[in-house]
């Protein structure tokens, strides 16, 4: 079934994209359950499906650069890379829980964890540069960065108060505020999804790129 669909890469775009675009119908239904939360305890906030989709994406993106890292050695310096910058992105989405330990404290897990990476990431370094210079030439490098300017730029100036103040002509208190939640936290979960896109993307082009090397070597 692997190798049927690698031969048909027209079948495997279609199966592909099915399962991408069901995983965006997915999102937009989370925020229709958002939008008829209990509005007591307010909308789009830190316990939302929405934000909680965003952490599960984070998770799933470390989990899956982890099985790159184990299944592909030659590109495993890039993957801890990848992972290093999502465990980091993952503990700055729990930082309202990390500030009930003490101030500061998710601060310091992130700087553990890019220590750490920094040194795994020099240790397996032959791995690192040659498979980013191929990775950019990927479909999934273009997601990847669709994924990265989503939520680190348009995400965060989409989610303004000027913007949605000169829309609505009203202070963001109350209701409107929701507004503004909802567009900003939906359109971060969107850049999320892109980058579980692009990894998913990754692993299938290294082990695309195994299967025929190990084709080859049986002819």
């Amino acid at each position: 079934m692997k190798r049927l669909l690698y031969l048909n890469p027209i079948l495997f775009t279609v199966i592909k994209s099915s399962i991408y675009g069901s995983i965006l119908i997915g999102i937009w239904y989370l925020m229709v359950l958002d939008s008829s939360s209990d509005p007591a305890k307010g909308k789009f906030g830190e316990l939302s499906y929405t934000e909680i989709a965003q952490e599960v994406f984070l998770l799933l993106l470390c989990i899956v650069y982890v099985i790159i890292a184990y299944k592909f050695p030659k590109v495993k310096g890039l993957a801890l890379a990848f992972l290093g910058v999502y465990l980091s992105a993952l503990a700055r989405e729990y930082n309202n829980y990390f500030h009930t330990w003490f101030s500061g404290m998710w601060q310091t897990i992130v700087i553990v964890i890019l220590l750490v990476t920094t040194y795994l990431v020099n240790k397996n370094r032959l791995t690192l540069l040659k498979p980013l210079r191929k990775f950019v030439d990927t479909p999934s490098f273009g997601l990847t960065l669709c994924g990265i300017l989503i939520v680190l730029i348009f995400s965060r100036l989409y989610g303004l108060h000027t913007i949605w103040f000169n829309i609505l002509n009203a202070d963001l208190t109350g209701s409107y505020r929701w507004i503004k939640n909802a567009a900003e936290e939906g359109t971060e979960l969107l850049g999320y999804s892109f980058l579980f896109f692009g990894a998913i993307d990754y692993f299938f082009y290294n082990h695309r790129k195994q299967l025929i090397k190990k084709n080859r070597d049986i002819i």
